[in-house]
């Protein structure tokens, strides 16, 4: 049994890839073809493939769990930025940025108020409204704001965008797909081995639900468009606000303040506080950059295991 699973596996990572490699080159065509910003399509791209959070949400409320969901949102800000952004940059060796704490601080403030809001013990449904404001915000301004397309170019190039659009919507199913099974298999493979619910949970679905920014990022590299993966990530990581703004709508949170909470606070404002930082430094992130956030990605699965 365990062999079929690994099979199946490396058959689903090779889905997982050639749909992402499909992806990001349609994007990169759009783009070039509209001269429309990287960041924007970053920004479609991220809220595209957080699908996994957003089913995670649905699931939960079905189950009657909500509170999985704020966990799965939250600590998935940490993976794209510590772990994805990190893996990133060390195959990247650097990406530019466009060295502003404009361009970042709010991006950074909007994704600690939930945290900082949920300090009073609960989140309701004007708390979600709040975060679907947020999320549309800068929507708004990195898409619309920055992109003047001629709408005759679309005229022109209608049944090209179509055909774009439709590989793209196909790859980011394939992709969400074929990632979600990767979790089943890999929690069924785990369980066998007598591993603990804990580090499944950590381990698989902390990772599972992002293995879609993960692979993108690693096309991205292999496309030499590493701003597209950057964008992507920062698009994620906006994604996570408006989820959690969607699951708000449907039912409040309400949870326990202990050391976990706040170890997950206080590492989010290591994150966020050091990705500001080397985001304005010298205007580009580096591989030495990448390494320091790996090794904190380490500290809050550490931290974790010993708080839970």
């Amino acid at each position: 049994m365990i062999i079929t699973y690994i099979i199946l596996l490396v058959l689903l990572f090779y889905v997982l890839g050639a749909s992402a490699d499909m992806v990001v080159r349609r994007i990169k065509q759009i783009a070039d073809k509209f001269k429309i910003s990287i960041l924007s399509m970053g920004m479609v791209l991220g809220a595209l493939t957080t699908l996994p959070e957003f089913f995670v949400g649905v699931n939960s409320l079905v189950l009657d769990v909500p509170n999985l969901y704020f966990g799965t949102l939250m600590g998935g800000i940490i993976v794209v930025f510590c772990l994805i952004l990190g893996f990133s940059l060390v195959l990247n060796r650097k990406v530019k940025t466009d060295g502003k704490y404009s361009s970042i601080l709010p991006v950074s403030l909007a994704l600690l108020l939930p945290l900082f809001m949920g300090l009073k013990g609960t989140l309701n449904y004007l708390d979600g409204i709040i975060f679907l404001g947020i999320y549309l915000i800068f929507l708004y301004k990195n898409t619309i704001e920055h992109n003047h397309i001629n709408v005759s170019d679309i005229t022109k190039n209608e049944v090209v965008l179509a055909k774009n659009f439709f590989w793209i919507i196909t790859g980011v199913i394939l992709v969400v797909f074929s990632s979600n099974l990767i979790v089943v298999i890999a929690t069924r493979i785990l369980a066998a081995y007598n591993v603990s619910a804990l580090m499944i949970g950590l381990i698989v679905f902390s990772l599972g639900t992002n293995l879609p920014e993960l692979i993108i990022a690693i096309r991205s590299w292999t496309r030499h468009v590493p701003e597209l993966s950057l964008n992507h990530i920062i698009g994620s990581a906006l994604a996570n606000i408006l989820v959690l703004g969607f699951m708000l709508l449907v039912r409040p949170l309400s949870f326990d303040i202990g050391a976990s909470y706040k170890f997950l606070l206080t590492v989010m404002c290591i994150v966020l506080f050091t990705l500001t930082s080397f985001y304005k430094s010298d205007g580009e992130l580096t591989r030495k950059e990448g390494y320091k956030l790996l090794v904190i990605y380490l500290v809050f699965i550490v931290g974790q295991i010993l708080f839970s």
